[in-house]
C-alpha cells in the first residue's frame, strides 16, 4: 500500500512538472525582460512607474479587482468558451451554448477567490517588506523567495487553494469535500498539496524572484500579469496535450 502511494505521488508530481515546464519557461523569459526593461529602459520604466503610482493610490482595492479579473474572470471566460466550442462540435451546433448554472457559480467562485488572493498577496508582500526590508539586493530577494515558497506557500497558500478548488470540483458540496480532505488528511496533503507545490515550483520560484526584484508598488501588477499568463498558458498546454492524445 505504501509503495502504491509512493508511485502515485511521483507520477502525479512528474506529470505536474512536465505540464508546468512550458508555462515556466515562457513566464520566466517574459518576467526577465520586464525586470531588465524596468532597470535599463527609461521610457518603459516611466510607464511602469505610472502604473505603480496608480496602484499606490488605490491600495488593496487595486489588488482585489486586478487579481479577480486577471486570475479569475478572464481565465473563466476563455475556459468557458473552450468548453462551449467543444460542446458545439459534439452537438453539431454553430452557436455556443449559454453558460450553465454551474458555470455561473464557478465564475462567482473564481472572481471572489482570486479577489481574496489579491488581497492576500498584497498583505503578504507588505509583510515581507517589513521583515526583510525594501531592498532589491540578491540576498534580500533570496530571503523573500524562501519565505514565500518554502514557508507561506507550503503551510498556507497551497493547502488553502487546493482545498478551495477541491470544493469547486465537487460542485460546491461541503460534506463531500470535507470527507475527501479530512477523512484521510495526511494522504490528501501529500498527494494533493505537496505534489502541487513541487510541480509548481518550476514556475513560481523564478516568478517570485522577479516579483521581488521590483519595487513594492509594482509587485502586485507583476503578480497579476504572471498569474494571467500562467493560467492561460496552462489551459492551452492541457488542451493541446489532450488533442494530441
Amino acid at each position: 500500500m505504501i509503495e502504491e502511494h509512493k508511485v502515485g505521488f511521483w507520477t502525479v508530481t512528474f506529470t505536474g512538472l512536465k505540464k508546468n515546464v512550458v508555462p515556466g519557461v515562457i513566464i520566466t523569459v517574459t518576467a526577465f525582460l520586464i525586470v531588465v526593461g524596468y532597470y535599463t529602459l527609461h521610457d518603459f520604466r516611466a510607464v511602469l512607474n505610472h502604473l505603480a503610482a496608480f496602484k499606490m493610490r488605490q491600495g488593496y482595492l487595486y489588488s482585489v479587482v486586478a487579481t479577480s479579473i486577471f486570475g479569475g474572470v478572464i481565465p473563466w471566460s476563455i475556459l468557458t468558451l473552450q468548453q462551449q466550442r467543444k460542446d458545439s462540435k459534439v452537438s453539431d451546433s454553430h452557436f455556443p451554448c449559454f453558460p450553465s448554472k454551474l458555470q455561473w457559480q464557478e465564475l462567482v467562485f473564481y472572481a471572489l477567490f482570486f479577489g481574496y488572493k489579491g488581497f492576500q498577496a498584497d498583505l503578504f508582500f507588505r509583510l515581507q517588506s517589513m521583515v526583510f526590508g525594501h531592498s532589491t539586493r540578491p540576498l534580500t530577494i533570496a530571503g523573500k523567495v524562501l519565505a514565500d515558497q518554502f514557508i507561506a506557500n507550503v503551510f498556507w497558500f497551497s493547502p488553502e487553494a487546493t482545498l478551495m478548488f477541491r470544493w469547486k470540483d465537487n460542485q460546491f458540496e461541503l460534506q463531500k469535500t470535507w470527507n475527501e480532505t479530512f477523512g484521510d488528511f495526511i494522504n490528501w496533503f501529500i498527494n494533493s498539496v505537496v505534489t502541487t507545490i513541487i510541480s509548481s515550483w518550476v514556475v513560481w520560484i523564478p516568478s517570485t524572484s522577479f516579483i521581488y526584484s521590483l519595487p513594492g508598488s509594482l509587485q502586485i501588477p507583476m503578480f497579476t500579469l504572471i498569474l494571467l499568463f500562467y493560467v492561460l498558458i496552462l489551459c492551452f498546454v492541457v488542451k493541446s496535450s489532450g488533442e494530441d492524445r
